[in-house]
């Protein structure tokens, strides 16, 4: 890296100092060590070339490789210090991270378990982890980068106090498990019914047992843990721009979708305006209802009379969701819009729990689908509130 004048690293460093404040003030930061750990690590040493401000803003900012394709990303502060809120590193622990990208997020957890602790990341881009080395052992940071695909780990390292994952998984890898200390906590994004929560695990026997949740939205994890979710991009005369997720892998045909949207219609919905509400809604309806014939909706068009993000209901007739601007909105000619009227209803008996209101832990073994219960490849969630 070329040096930089006095001066620009003056403001580079006056406008760390900002997004730290930033950070704090937003509450994103909640203790001493994580906001010095922000504090002492610069990230112009991590990210491409740019500003002081285009360096220390509060958003994702992308890496291309050496042909200029996209290669990974440095990941929004905010959700980073959140994460690590979530993690709790103490000194002296042993830390394995999957997904290094940058290297910023690995250098933070040097700094946070200090010099009797010990940092493992593991990339599945060989040019990212590369990068990510070379950049750690610039600014003199223990933290180590591995290329490697996440699901196995870091076997040398074992065991870890914690482990966090800086991409979107569906569920825990054998090798996680394996390579856990008797008390770990594991913190990574989870991915359901197509929405990326947060969620932070504490390890009890061979079960991980949940905090609460944080809406989030993180690149898939990579490699042959990467969850099979399954989606329907949707380009009919009736729905430009429309994609369909399900977590059972159960999805409308794309000749009865375009039946239906050729005539629907919306109404408000009480009870959306608290924030986290809708995420709150989408765990109720995976709580209460099982993942069968549950879809999340995303709309790139307002041709068919919404945009943004909905979950709901279908059956052989149509379809019935609520969009996360707080509408309920109807398709075709099916029984959905009295099933989720219904679940909406048991929502508000309930005092509309938003999503940090729910406990999720993930079980041994593959529970049938069902209320409460999301069977992943080696594990079943189990969802309360």
């Amino acid at each position: 890296m070329a040096r930089r004048a006095d001066s620009e690293l003056t403001s580079y460093a006056l406008a760390r100092e900002g997004m730290v404040n930033d950070l704090v003030d937003a509450g994103a930061l909640r203790t001493p060590a994580v906001e010095a750990a922000f504090r002492s690590v610069p990230r112009e040493a991590f990210v491409p070339p740019g500003s002081p401000a285009e360096v220390y803003v509060d958003s994702v900012i992308p890496v291309s490789d050496s042909r200029g394709r996209w290669l990974t990303t440095s990941s929004q502060p905010t959700m980073m210090a959140i994460m690590l809120e979530q993690l709790d590193v103490r000194p002296g622990q042993a830390i394995l991270e999957i997904g290094a990208g940058t290297g910023y997020n690995a250098a933070l957890l040097a700094r946070l378990t200090g010099p009797r602790g010990r940092v493992h990341s593991v990339e599945y881009e060989p040019e990212a982890a590369r990068r990510a080395a070379e950049t750690l052992a610039r600014v003199d940071s223990p933290a180590l980068a591995h290329p490697g695909d996440g699901a196995d780990g870091w076997p040398p390292g074992a065991p870890y106090d914690r482990i966090i994952s800086s991409v979107a998984v569906w569920d825990i890898p054998d090798a996680w498990s394996a390579q856990a200390a008797a008390n770990a906590r594991l913190v990574a994004p989870f991915t359901l019914l197509g929405s990326d929560y947060s969620i932070a695990l504490d390890r009890e026997s061979d079960s991980w047992r949940g905090r609460a949740p944080e809406a989030c939205s993180f690149v898939r994890f990579k490699g042959r843990m990467a969850h099979p979710e399954q989606r329907m991009h949707f380009d009919g005369e009736n729905a430009p721009s429309l994609t369909v997720t399900s977590e059972s892998g159960e999805l409308p045909s794309a000749p009865d979708l375009d039946r239906w949207l050729a005539a629907g219609r919306g109404e408000p919905v009480e009870g959306f305006d608290a924030r986290g509400a809708w995420e709150g809604f989408l765990l109720w309806l995976l709580m209460s209802s099982g993942p069968e014939r549950l879809i999340r909706l995303t709309s790139g068009s307002r041709a068919i009379g919404w945009q943004g993000i909905a979950v709901g209901i279908w059956d052989e007739g149509g379809f019935a969701a609520v969009t996360a601007a707080g509408r309920l909105i109807r398709y075709g000619q099916g029984d959905t819009p009295s099933a989720v009227r219904s679940h909406l209803n048991a929502w508000r008996a309930a005092g509309r729990p938003s999503a940090e209101a729910y406990r999720l832990s993930l079980v041994p073994g593959r529970e049938p689908p069902g209320p409460a219960r999301l069977p992943r490849f080696t594990h079943t969630w189990q969802i309360e509130v």
